[in-house]
């Protein structure tokens, strides 16, 4: 569902089990053209309901990262996607069987998990932020679950 107020676009996305990426494309009358990137930007979440989507530059490489979230749907499910690679060719690419991702910007041009690779555990998060919390010049990341009796999480 897309909002034109105050000629400002506002998008909201809502899926049961589905993901959308959007990026800015060709102008029409005036209002911009969206256009669903996910598969070769990298993004997936196979199965699962979004419950979050945080940008930040973790690895302070410049480019912005973000972290995904949601719920399994049933049974874990794993799907293949196929993505242009930077040489324009299609690579398969599995989605993880987790349900908190962390995607990793490759110089802007598509994404890699690398949640598993970062020490992430694979929790069930509802809200997170992130903030250089400790001041030491890198973002950490706060998160609250949604486990019974599981205290908010920082990661340093």
């Amino acid at each position: 569902m897309t909002l034109l107020l105050s000629r400002r676009l506002f998008i909201l996305i809502f899926g049961f089990g589905v993901l959308v990426a959007v990026s800015a494309g060709a102008y029409a009358e005036d209002v911009p053209k969206f256009i669903d990137t996910r598969n070769d930007a990298g993004l997936y979440s196979a199965g699962r309901l979004g419950q979050l989507a945080v940008w930040g530059d973790y690895n302070n490489d410049g480019w912005q990262d973000i972290v995904l979230s949601g719920l399994s749907m049933g049974s874990r499910t794993t799907s293949k996607r196929a993505r242009t690679s930077g040489s324009g060719d299609k690579e398969s690419v599995k989605s993880p069987d987790r349900d908190f991702l962390l995607f990793a910007s490759e110089k802007g041009e598509s994404f890699a998990e690398t949640g598993a690779k970062a020490g992430m555990p694979d929790i069930r998060a509802v809200a997170a932020s992130w903030a250089d919390y400790d001041n030491d010049g890198d973002l950490d990341l706060a998160v609250v679950t949604n486990m019974a009796g599981a205290p908010p999480v920082l990661f340093r």
